[in-house]
């Protein structure tokens, strides 16, 4: 959970959280209802399954065109930007310093180039768990 305490220590970043890929919150912190944390994983998981879905497709039609799996996305709305990145996700005010985005995705993607770095991660892999394997297999 150390991942979340960093990304509430950005200026800006109102909430965070990680998301299970069968939809379901595992933790957050910030300004997110339980109920409201839960729609926020729903809503993850299901941008993330259409975005790898539409890199899929795409592929399909040209086996050369470079898109693999889709590790993250971000969708600005009138008050706050959703940035999801792996099975992690922030919003974060628009009204943000400078720079907040960057921070936010940079946080994130490094959890998601070096997963090694969480322990359950290490074990999983230990025991011959793929840490990579696709969202939609």
């Amino acid at each position: 959970m150390q991942i979340l305490s960093k990304l509430m220590e950005i200026p800006g970043v109102v909430a965070g959280g990680e998301f299970s890929y069968k939809g379901e919150i595992l933790r957050h912190k910030g300004n997110l209802s339980d109920a409201q944390a839960r729609l926020v994983a729903t809503l993850c998981l299901a941008n993330t399954r259409s975005a790898n879905t539409q890199a899929e497709i795409y592929c399909a039609f040209d086996p050369v065109c470079g898109v693999k799996a889709v590790p993250g996305w971000m969708v600005r709305g009138s008050h706050h930007t959703v940035v999801t990145i792996g099975s992690h996700f922030a919003f974060v005010d628009n009204n943000n310093a400078p720079g907040t985005l960057n921070q936010v995705a940079d946080l994130l993607r490094h959890r998601y180039d070096h997963p090694e770095e969480d322990g359950l991660v290490r074990l999983y892999q230990r025991f011959g768990g793929d840490i990579r394997a696709s969202l939609l297999t």
